[in-house]
């Protein structure tokens, strides 16, 4: 039989959207460092886990159709045209108005996987704008996004889930709902 390897196309879920594979840059980057204590002792210092989550990150970078595909990112921070309100608007950063920003479940999917079994999911992630607009005449425009997984309610406390969404039956993530569902009710 031969030896196969997870790997190929990957789409991102969050804020109740799909971000297709297409307009995500080369590399989504998924991180979780568990912290260490060390443990002094007459026959010599040895290093433990703590248990302790010391970073729960999921990276990429977005490359973006045009400015008002940033919505998807950031819809507490999106204001639409007046006269075009579909297709124009404006992500505004900083200001003088307080804005409370939602957290939300991020999922990174292998986009021709059938089902869930090899997903990525944070249950409440925050998101975290790093926005360096480089507009040349041979890169395209992107935003790197980190979402910084939190403790969820919803799941224990779990920050971050790798593998399938259910354990009872094959799953696949709906981003309208927010929920992982069975193959094929979708």
């Amino acid at each position: 039989m031969a030896t196969t390897y997870m790997g190929g196309r990957v789409d991102v879920s969050l804020n109740g959207i799909t971000i297709p594979s297409q307009y995500l840059s080369d590399e989504v980057t998924t991180t979780i460092t568990e912290g260490t204590r060390e443990i002094p002792t007459m026959a010599g210092t040895f290093t433990q886990p703590s248990g302790v989550y010391e970073e729960t990150t999921v990276m990429f970078s977005v490359v973006l159709p045009n400015m008002n595909y940033l919505k998807n990112i950031f819809p507490d921070m999106y204001t639409p045209s007046v006269d075009r309100p579909t297709v124009a608007g404006q992500v505004a950063f900083g200001g003088d108005d307080c804005t409370v920003r939602e957290n939300t479940p991020v999922v990174v999917h292998y986009t021709c996987d059938g089902n869930s079994d090899n997903d990525v999911f944070v249950p409440n992630g925050a998101v975290q704008a790093t926005v360096e607009l480089v507009q040349n005449v041979t890169d395209p425009v992107t935003v790197a996004i980190t979402v910084n997984a939190q403790p969820s309610d919803d799941y224990d406390g779990k920050i971050v889930i790798l593998g399938t969404g259910d354990l009872t039956e094959p799953t696949l993530w709906n981003p309208a709902t927010e929920e992982y569902e069975p193959v094929g009710s979708s």
